[in-house]
């Protein structure tokens, strides 16, 4: 038992020329980073996954298209310093993938929800089998994340990719939006 912690790549990528050289690309930013340190916490396996030597060993693995998960449990005995790991690599796959990166934390009360794959699919995904079938279930937690995180962006005043405003004004409260002069409208 311990407390788990780590980021989701999520829509994971393909395997394109496109989709491989970001992978390659952030796997040598990684790599780079970690050499520097020579403190012998990462190495380098014999399938060219890069591999953290603490906790639970979390991986990146050289195929970026069968990579879905990187985390590790940061409590008990043998956490280490992973989660130091944790959240530099996650910072250096936000700096390639950008919003992809799904990080969760078994800290957070909605850590269960922030995961976007469940274990199966991970190992599925590593194996090679990325085509495994979700369960209803897991398919409508995916949509109520999506939804959460559009509605979030809307409430929050992100522009969200494709949503287009149904009020040409700015709304205030509900029922009221202010025309372009600046005045208070009623919803109509």
């Amino acid at each position: 038992m311990g407390i788990d912690m780590g980021f989701d790549l999520f829509p994971p990528l393909q395997d394109t020329d496109s989709d491989n050289k970001d992978w390659a690309d952030f796997l040598s930013h990684v790599i780079a980073h970690y050499e520097k340190e020579k403190d012998g916490n990462m190495t380098i396996n014999a399938d060219g996954d890069v591999v953290f030597t603490q906790s639970e060993h979390p991986t990146l693995l050289r195929k970026g298209y069968r990579f879905r998960r990187f985390s590790s449990k940061i409590s008990g005995r043998l956490a280490g310093d992973v989660e130091k790991y944790l959240e530099e690599v996650r910072g250096f796959a936000e700096d390639h993938f950008g919003c992809r990166v799904k990080w969760w934390s078994e800290l957070s009360d909605t850590w269960f929800d922030d995961q976007r794959y469940t274990w199966t699919e991970v190992y599925e995904a590593r194996k090679g089998n990325m085509d495994s079938p979700r369960k209803p279930e897991q398919l409508m937690s995916i949509v109520k994340n999506i939804l959460v995180e559009v509605f979030l962006d809307i409430f929050n005043g992100i522009p969200t990719a494709g949503a287009e405003m149904s009020k040409t004004a700015e709304r205030s409260f509900p029922g009221e939006y202010k025309d372009k002069e600046g005045d208070m409208v009623e919803d109509r």
